[in-house]
C-alpha cells in the first residue's frame, strides 16, 4: 500500500513527502498549577518555577499567551493628622497574545508584593519584579505619606511626587503615574489601566487569559480620617500585583498601618493537543 500523501504535488503523478506537524506545544511546568480548556493548557504561577517546552509543533504551534505581572507597592504611613499615606502603585502589566517559543526552559519569577508603612509618616516598600524567561514587569512604587519627599516610580507610580509608571520604559505601557492630589483622602497610586486620583487607586485592567475575566494591578486608594475600618487592617484589594492601600486613621484616632502590595502573577496559555 503506498504511503499516504502529506505534502504537495510537483507534476503529474509525483508527490513530496513532507513531516506532518501535531500541531501543539509538548511542555512541562515545574512549580505551575494547570487546568485545560478544550485544546489549551492554562498555566498559572504564583512563585518560582520554570516554563519547560521540550518541542514545539511546527507553524501552527510555535507562540503562547503570556501575562506576566509583577507585586504591587505599599501603602505609604501616616503620623499625624492631616498627614496620611498615599496609595501604592501596582505591579507592572504585562500581555502578550502571541509571545514566540522555542525548545527550552524558561525561568519564572513571581514577585511579592511591599509591605506598606507602619508608624510615623514615610513610603511603603516597592514591589518585586515578577518574569517569564527575558521578559519582565517592573514591581510598583511605594506610597508616600503627605510628609514625604522624593520619586517613588514602579510599573506603576506609587501615590506622592514624581511618581511615575512604566518604569521598564515598554511599549505599550506596563502601568501610569500615581497622584500627589490630595482632599480629605490622600492620592491613589497607578494602576495597569490608569493614573491614580485624588479619591482613589487607578484602575486595572481586565483579562481572560485564565478562562474568567479578572482584574489585574489597579492602584491604591490613598488614606485618610475614618479610612480605615480597623487599626492596622490591611487595606488591599485582593487581586494580582494590586498597590497597597494608603495609612489614615480610624474613627478612634488611631493610626492605622499602610496596607502591603499584592503579589503578582504569571499564567501562560498553549495549544497542548
Amino acid at each position: 500500500m503506498a504511503p499516504l500523501f502529506t505534502g504537495s504535488k510537483f507534476g503529474f503523478g509525483s508527490a513530496r513527502q513532507e513531516a506532518s506537524f501535531p500541531g501543539f506545544i509538548d511542555a512541562s511546568y515545574p512549580g505551575g498549577s494547570a487546568i485545560t480548556s478544550d485544546n489549551f493548557r492554562i498555566v498559572t504561577y504564583t512563585s518560582g518555577g520554570a516554563f519547560v517546552v521540550n518541542s514545539t509543533g511546527g507553524p501552527n504551534a510555535e507562540t503562547i499567551e503570556l501575562l506576566v505581572v509583577a507585586g504591587g507597592g505599599g501603602g505609604g504611613g501616616a503620623q499625624s493628622g492631616p498627614t496620611y499615606g498615599f496609595g501604592g502603585g501596582a505591579g507592572g502589566y504585562r500581555y502578550f497574545s502571541t509571545e514566540p517559543v522555542t525548545a527550552q526552559s524558561y525561568p519564572v519569577t513571581v514577585g511579592t508584593g511591599g509591605p506598606g508603612k507602619n508608624g510615623p509618616g514615610g513610603a511603603g516598600t516597592a514591589g518585586n519584579p515578577s518574569s517569564f524567561g527575558s521578559t519582565s514587569a517592573t514591581g510598583g512604587g511605594g506610597g508616600k505619606s503627605s510628609g514625604g519627599t522624593g520619586p517613588n516610580p514602579g510599573g506603576s507610580g506609587g501615590g506622592g511626587f514624581l511618581s511615575n509608571g512604566n518604569a521598564g520604559a515598554y511599549t505599550p505601557v506596563e502601568g501610569y503615574p500615581g497622584t500627589n492630589d490630595s482632599g480629605p483622602i490622600m492620592g491613589g497610586g497607578g494602576g495597569a489601566g490608569g493614573a491614580g486620583t485624588a479619591n482613589a487607586g487607578g484602575a486595572g485592567a481586565p483579562n481572560s487569559i485564565s478562562g474568567s475575566s479578572v482584574t489585574y494591578s489597579p492602584g491604591g486608594a490613598g488614606g485618610g480620617f475614618n479610612s480605615n475600618t480597623e487599626p492596622g487592617a490591611p487595606r488591599t484589594p485582593n487581586n494580582y500585583g494590586a498597590g497597597g492601600w494608603g495609612a489614615g486613621y480610624d474613627p478612634d484616632g488611631n493610626n492605622t498601618v499602610g496596607g502591603a502590595g499584592r503579589a503578582g502573577v504569571v499564567i501562560v496559555k498553549y495549544k497542548y493537543q
